[in-house]
């Protein structure tokens, strides 16, 4: 259907943004709407230089034909391309480093699992101190906003925060948290009267990666069925889960319970 007519020019500023992951929806809309679910390649080039150049002026030119193939990699992927970005802003600028990077981006036919193969880079080049609080950050229920205060006492309580120049400790995690949003792993929901975030939320694919990960490394034990047993320091239980789940003599440290009656 050709939906031309129905959004006339009448050069008042508007614009019409259309969001999809499926690539046929995207391929088939008209030059009128702005596919924001699939880039091309000037809006990808674009974006990727919004996120990773924030404080210069465009790509240097030694970087440039590096950046592009990162770019091209993304295919297309918005939000593959705006973390990738904040990682990079935040990175060396050496063309090698930046090569490395290019390189451990690889090719998968199914969006969500190339966009979660991007999102790894972000863990995997993380510095050692923000890993554990970023992988904690998949406890928290799918879109739900993070307050947080919480997230930052969470922190503290579970000894993530190091101490630094006598700094208080809750100081240091905010800096923490800062450095997250600037890697764009998290996204600022609202803000207090002093502009500093007051709650966030984290993308779906995002956590996705944060518990992918959190198993793999034997981070934190997540069940959302009944069954099985945990010797685990951190526990997630989603829903209804038996008793028999976490042992008596489990070294449980932390246990986060959504949506669920728990009796320890």
């Amino acid at each position: 259907m050709n939906v031309k007519s129905l959004f006339p020019d009448t050069n008042n500023g508007s614009r019409v943004v259309v969001t999809t992951r499926n690539a046929n929806v995207s391929n088939h809309l008209c030059d009128y709407c702005v596919a924001m679910g699939f880039l091309d390649e000037d809006n990808s080039w674009h974006l990727f230089c919004q996120n990773a150049f924030a404080k210069q002026q465009g790509c240097p030119p030694e970087l440039e034909e590096t950046a592009k193939k990162i770019v091209a990699r993304c295919k297309g992927l918005p939000l593959a391309i705006i973390v990738v970005g904040g990682h990079l802003r935040k990175s060396p600028t050496a063309l090698a480093y930046w090569e490395n990077v290019a390189q451990s981006i690889l090719y998968s036919t199914q969006i969500d699992e190339q966009c979660l193969n991007v999102l790894s880079l972000s863990y995997r080049y993380l510095p050692a101190h923000l890993k554990p609080c970023f992988l904690l950050l998949g406890a928290f229920p799918e879109d739900e906003k993070i307050y947080v205060q919480d997230i930052l006492e969470l922190w503290v309580a579970k000894g993530f925060i190091e101490h630094f120049d006598n700094r208080i400790l809750e100081d240091v995690a905010v800096g923490y948290l800062r450095d997250l949003h600037m890697r764009n792993l998290i996204l600022v929901d609202s803000s207090d009267y002093k502009g500093d975030i007051y709650t966030f939320k984290v993308h779906d694919l995002v956590r996705e990666l944060c518990l992918l990960t959190a198993k793999k490394e034997e981070f934190l034990s997540v069940f959302d069925t009944p069954g099985g047993i945990t010797r685990e320091r951190r526990v997630l239980i989603n829903g209804e889960v038996n008793h028999e789940t976490i042992t008596s003599d489990a070294p449980v440290r932390c246990l986060i319970c959504n949506g669920c009656s728990y009796a320890s």
